[in-house]
């Protein structure tokens, strides 16, 4: 596909004549927004059991899926299934020292508006 498909109300039919959209038998019905990634990627080992690819310029990836099952995508702190807020945090990961560290956002990438919160005061990312 290369365009959503949109349901509107012309889809769900009349009061008197309703049209529904159920599963087939004991089917399982999935409704994915995602894409398929290229089977032409390199996909390469960068350590341990982590891979890396290069993906199309442009292309915006908030979720990865591999066989049907949601990846970890790469984040600090290191996901930690054992911890229930944020599946793992760091209580160091907004120090000063860290954020210095962090790179600058380039507006003509990200239009959307970031706010971080220090000494109970919401400060703009720039």
């Amino acid at each position: 596909m290369n365009a959503p498909v949109v349901f509107g109300p012309a889809n769900s039919g009349s009061p008197s004549a309703p049209i529904v959209y159920t599963a087939f038998a004991s089917e399982v019905p999935v409704i994915s927004g995602g894409i398929k990634l290229s089977d032409s990627l390199t996909w390469t080992v960068s350590s341990g059991n982590i891979m890396v690819t290069t993906i199309a310029a442009g292309l915006k990836v908030d979720q990865l899926f591999l066989n049907g099952k949601r990846q970890i995508m790469a984040r600090y702190p290191n996901f930690d299934s054992t911890k229930v807020i944020l599946d793992g945090y760091d209580a160091n990961c907004l120090s000063t020292t860290r954020v210095a560290t962090w790179k600058t956002r380039r507006k003509d990438r990200d239009t959307s508006e970031r706010f971080i919160r220090t000494n109970g005061a919401a400060n703009r990312i720039p």
